[in-house]
């Protein structure tokens, strides 16, 4: 497989002019125009009336934000004047088109990556040396059989939570419905849990930071070297002995898995890695922008074909209230598309109660495994069924918009595809014909099987995500993309096929409910007992004590402990049954 990587340094994009910037001043305008906004509002001016022609498109051109952030990446930008600048952006933010800007420096100042259009197919060509073939010919014909057009690529964010285990299930489910999810996930802190913290307990030996090019190829596949080998046959005519040289050319490709789940090394994004640390001890981590610019920078760098964002609201979310959600995701979904991620989709999804039965990372991962199994109306997962919902809904999504990203270019080597025969090319089938074709009959090849979603509702794709998770299928890509990046394979084996073997943390203490009232009459005829809430982020608070996330960054984080639940909220409850099951290594 052909990868390539667009090497920027520190220098930011080799496109934009580098121009020499005074950060002093740079901070003085961003105060100055606080203060005329400020005085503009105390006096009920109206803007349409006094605008200046900045306040719209902001105060920085794009040539002063590339060198600005270079600058500081080069070091030649002390820490101080950045942290002020930061402060000063906290209180006069950038506006959307300086937002998506920064976001770009970020991504520019470390590695981009590029996908490309065509992959390579299984070939065994056999050429006989003594037949009319023109050379030439038999290189285009060889060249053609060995190209077929890429997948597409689509990745999802979430901006965390507790019990969020979602990404487990869905870069499987989506890559095993054709569609390559290309995942870069993070590591817990605080009261929420990380996908890549789950993944690296559970599984030993499990590889969170491949090199790009094997991360490339575990998502799409890579060219093993063709071999040659010459052959002699003896053939008896008239008596006269010729021998007629074969060449044989036997060449195929590792199959790519269609998903991986990594973790964004240090070659990715290295100025928001720098001043993310200085946000971190400046109260600048909530400021919208910045927020913004952090996580879509990583994203940019990777450069799917299109985003599904997951941000989340309520007690378990750093976003409280569902408007400040919404302010972010808007902010995002903004910058997605001024930067070729197109569409960038995002979900409102509330946090105020864990997602699904566990908390933790191998009682989650657990949980993931029995949903991957399949049977999903099956009572062992009556506590999933919300992580179920928003698996499916979110993977249908992602199905969904697959089909519009291949008609951008994002910088990628992803043309547009107008042409008819490609139209064509999936064989005229209508949709609720593809949509009723049950997930069992589905097992055999997945190659372009994504053309299907071009004509499917957004509906249809939701239903048919729903079917192949119900199938069970979804658990051997999830073993494909653990072996890909290296899990250790009985243990994986073991952890898959019995995961109530793997053991848990040393002590248990189980909660259960007690009705307090012993009374004779009362009991016969006992009032209904409802569980009110279980509130998010007490649960993840709990889940750090007993050692399954950190406080901070140098933390361990233990595999074994975590919560598992026996009621969700708003469930009935009977006096001596279980509430939650709390494990821990922690005496």
């Amino acid at each position: 497989m052909t990868t390539g990587l667009k090497e920027t340094g520190n220098n930011g994009n080799s496109d934009v002019a580098s121009i020499n910037i005074n950060p002093v001043e740079m901070i003085a305008r961003l105060r100055r125009h606080a203060s005329m906004l400020a005085a503009r509002n105390n006096s009920n001016i109206n803007d349409d009336d006094n605008n200046n022609g900045n306040d719209g498109d902001g105060i920085y051109s794009d040539d002063e934000l590339h060198s600005f952030i270079s600058m500081y990446v080069r070091r030649e930008i002390p820490d101080y004047q950045m942290s002020a600048w930061l402060m000063a952006v906290c209180f006069c933010p950038l506006t959307s088109r300086e937002t998506a800007t920064l976001t770009r420096c970020y991504a520019e100042s470390g590695t981009l990556l590029t996908w490309p259009t065509n992959v390579e197919v299984d070939i065994d060509i056999d050429i006989d040396s003594s037949s009319n073939n023109n050379s030439s010919d038999i290189q285009i014909q060889r060249q053609r059989q060995r190209q077929r057009r890429r997948p597409p690529l689509v990745d999802k964010h979430s901006s965390g939570g507790v019990g969020d285990k979602i990404s487990l299930i869905l870069a499987p489910l989506v890559a095993t419905c054709g569609v390559a999810v290309p995942m870069m996930a993070g590591r817990g802190l605080g009261h929420t849990g990380g996908t890549i913290d789950k993944l690296e307990t559970s599984f030993p030996a499990y590889t969170a930071e491949p090199s790009v090019q094997d991360f490339q190829e575990i998502v799409l596949g890579k060219r093993s070297t063709a071999t040659s080998t010459t052959t002699t046959t003896t053939t008896n005519n008239n008596n006269n002995n010729n021998n007629n040289g074969a060449q044989t050319e036997n060449a195929h490709e590792t199959k790519g898995v269609g998903c991986a789940i990594v973790a964004a090394g240090p070659a990715l994004c290295p100025a928001d890695r720098r001043i993310y640390a200085l946000r971190d001890v400046t109260a600048t981590v909530s400021c919208l922008p910045l927020q913004t610019a952090s996580i879509m920078s990583k994203k940019i760098a990777e450069r799917p074909d299109s985003l599904v964002l997951d941000v989340k609201y309520g007690d378990g979310a750093f976003q409280a209230t569902v408007e400040g959600a919404q302010e972010l995701a808007e902010s995002m979904v903004a910058v997605g598309e001024a930067n070729g991620l197109t569409p960038t989709t995002a979900f409102l999804t509330d946090m105020n109660h864990p997602i699904g039965r566990a908390v933790g990372n191998w009682v989650e991962v657990e949980e993931c495994i029995d949903v991957m199994k399949g049977n999903l109306k099956d009572d062992r997962l009556r506590l999933g069924r919300d992580l179920i919902a928003l698996v499916v809904i979110q993977a249908g999504q992602m199905l969904y918009q697959s089909s519009s990203s291949k008609r951008t270019n994002n910088g990628n080597e992803n043309p547009g595809e107008t042409e008819q025969e490609e139209d064509e090319c999936i064989g005229g089938i209508a949709a609720a014909k593809l949509v009723s074709t049950p997930a069992s009959a589905l097992t055999g090849d997945e190659e372009e099987s994504y053309k299907q979603y071009e004509r499917m509702s957004l509906n249809d794709c939701i239903r048919h995500a729903y079917r192949v998770l119900d199938s069970g299928r979804v658990l051997d890509k999830f073993r494909q993309m653990l072996l890909a990046q290296g899990a250790e394979p009985t243990h994986l084996q073991r952890a898959l096929e019995t995961p109530e073997a793997i053991p848990l943390a040393a002590f248990k203490a189980v909660w259960t409910y007690q009705d307090k009232d012993t009374d004779a009459e009362t009991a016969t005829n006992p009032a209904a007992t409802y569980i009110v809430d279980i509130p998010a982020k007490t649960m993840g608070d709990v889940a750090v004590l007993v050692g399954a996330g950190r406080t901070v960054a140098s933390d361990k984080v233990d595999g074994q402990a975590g919560l598992v639940f026996g009621k969700q909220t708003g469930d009935l409850v009977a006096s001596g049954e279980i509430i939650v099951t709390i494990y821990t290594n922690r005496s």
